[in-house]
C-alpha cells in the first residue's frame, strides 16, 4: 500500500505522523512523508520518501512571528499557510498517486489532501491530534481568553454560537481562495469549512483516548479513538548523554520546564522558571533548542538541555511546567507526574481545562507566570497525595493501550 502522510506544524504535530509511518512501514507499506523541509531528517532516519512542503527558512520565519501564539492573529497566519500550500500539497499527492493502492493520511489543515480525495477518489484518513479540533454543541472547546461555556447551556444555543463563528472562520481561513482553487477542478464551493468539510468523509482517527475526550452525539460517526501515540524520537538502544545522565542522577527529581518545541519567545518563561526553582529549593531542567532564550547565568541546581526524549526524561522528574501541547501532556501522563500548564493559544487552553478537571494538573495564565505564583502552584501539586494517586491511575490506562497498532488497522480498513 502506498501511504502518503501530510501534515504541518511543529515537532508535536509531526511526531505522531512519523510514529504512524514507522508502524506502516514495519507492516510492509510504502511511506511518503510530506511536511516542511525542516523535518526531512525524520524521513531519512526511518527510510521514508520525503516531499518538502515549504522551506526550512519559511518554518523558522513562521516560528519567529510572535503572532502565531495569539488567538486571532495566529489563526490568520494558519489560514494564509493553508491557502498558500494547498496547490503544492495537491500536486505532490497526485504525482505520487498509484490508483487503487494509495491512501492519504493527513491533518485537517492540509487542504490539498482533501481536494485530492475529491478529484481522484483517493481514500483519505484525517488524523485529529486534539479534541479542541472537533466541534460539538454538547461539549464546547475552551478558547484562549474566554471562560469555559457551562455544561448547562443547551445545545441549540451552542449551535447558534458555532454557526455565527463559522462566518468569521471562513474569512480567517480564506475560503474565497479555497473556492477559487476548487473551481479550477469544477468542484462546488464550500462554506462553513470547519463544520464538516475539512475532515475526511471516510475515516477520522482521534489520537487520544475516549476517556480523555468522549465521543459526542454530533461528532462524525466515522470517527474512531486510537489513543495517544507517545512518540518522541527515543531509540531503545540510545543512552542519554553523560552530562544529562549525571544531572538526572542527582539527589532529588528535578522539575522540567518547556514552552513547546516551536516557541522562540520564552525568555521570560525561563527566567521565571529559574526563580521558581530557587524559591522551592528544587532542581530544574530547561528544555529548548533556541538557546538565546535561556538566562546567561544559571545556578548549579538548574540545567539547560536542547532536547531530551520525554520518555527517558519525565519518569525521572517530579513535575513538568509546559504550554499544554497534546504530545507533552500525554508523555507527562504516562510518566505519572503532575503538570502545571501555561496555555497560550490553539488547543492549549482546552487541554489545560481537561487536565485540571481530571485532577492531575493546575493552570496558570501567562500574565500571572511569575516565580512566586509558579512555586505556590507547584508546591500544591507536589504535596497533594490525591494528585499523585490520579496520576498513577491515568498512567495505568495509557500502558494498557496500543494506539499505533489501532491507528494502522483503521487506515488499512479504509483501503
Amino acid at each position: 500500500m502506498n501511504c502518503i502522510l501530510v501534515t504541518h506544524g511543529t515537532e508535536g504535530d509531526v511526531h505522531p505522523f512519523v510514529a504512524i509511518g514507522i508502524m506502516l512501514r514495519a507492516k510492509g507499506h510504502h511511506v511518503t512523508l510530506m511536511t516542511n523541509a525542516h523535518f526531512a531528517r525524520h524521513a531519512e532516519k526511518h527510510g521514508f520518501d520525503f516531499t518538502p512542503i515549504g522551506t526550512e527558512k519559511e518554518f523558522f520565519d513562521e516560528m519567529a512571528n510572535p503572532d502565531i501564539w495569539k488567538g486571532i492573529p495566529g489563526a490568520r497566519s494558519l489560514g494564509r499557510w493553508m491557502a498558500r500550500s494547498m496547490p503544492t500539497q495537491y500536486e505532490a499527492i497526485i504525482e505520487r498517486h498509484k490508483p487503487g493502492n494509495t491512501v492519504i493520511i493527513a491533518s485537517g489543515a492540509t487542504l490539498g489532501a482533501r481536494i485530492a480525495h475529491e478529484t481522484h477518489n483517493i481514500p483519505l484518513v484525517t488524523i485529529v491530534l486534539q479534541p479542541a479540533i472537533l466541534r460539538s454543541a454538547y461539549a464546547m472547546p475552551v478558547v484562549a481568553g474566554a471562560p469555559p461555556i457551562p455544561s448547562w447551556v443547551p445545545p441549540f444555543v451552542n449551535r447558534a454560537i458555532l454557526r455565527s463563528l463559522d462566518v468569521f472562520l471562513d474569512r480567517i481561513f480564506i475560503v474565497k481562495k479555497i473556492n477559487a482553487y476548487r473551481a479550477t477542478f469544477n468542484l462546488p464551493p464550500i462554506n462553513r469549512m470547519m463544520h464538516e468539510w475539512w475532515l475526511s468523509p471516510q475515516r477520522i482517527i482521534a489520537l487520544f483516548p475516549d476517556w480523555y475526550a468522549p465521543q459526542q452525539p454530533d461528532w462524525p460517526q466515522h470517527l474512531r479513538h486510537a489513543g495517544f501515540p507517545l512518540f518522541d524520537e527515543h531509540n531503545q538502544d540510545q543512552k542519554l548523554e553523560p552530562h544529562i545522565e549525571s544531572f538526572l542522577a542527582g539527589t532529588d527529581a528535578p522539575i522540567a520546564f518547556t514552552p513547546g518545541s516551536g516557541m522562540m519567545h520564552a525568555r521570560s518563561f525561563f527566567a521565571e522558571a529559574v526563580k521558581a526553582c530557587q524559591t522551592l529549593g528544587r532542581r530544574g531542567i530547561l528544555l529548548t533548542r533556541f538557546e538565546d532564550q535561556v538566562p546567561d547565568q544559571l545556578p548549579e541546581t538548574v540545567r539547560h538541555f536542547k532536547y531530551v526524549p520525554f520518555s527517558q526524561l519525565l519518569p525521572r522528574c517530579s513535575a513538568i511546567v509546559h504550554h499544554g501541547g497534546i504530545g507533552t501532556l500525554s508523555q507527562a501522563m504516562v510518566a505519572r507526574i503532575p503538570q502545571l500548564i501555561m496555555p497560550l493559544a490553539w488547543d492549549q487552553p482546552d487541554n489545560a481545562y481537561r487536565l485540571k478537571r481530571m485532577g492531575i494538573a493546575d493552570t496558570i495564565l501567562p500574565k500571572h507566570f511569575r516565580a512566586q505564583a509558579i512555586a505556590k502552584k507547584l508546591a500544591g501539586l507536589l504535596e497533594n497525595k490525591e494528585v499523585s494517586n490520579k496520576c498513577h491511575q491515568y498512567a495505568k490506562l495509557l500502558h494498557q493501550a496500543k494506539p499505533l497498532e489501532t491507528t494502522c488497522d483503521l487506515i488499512e480498513a479504509v483501503v
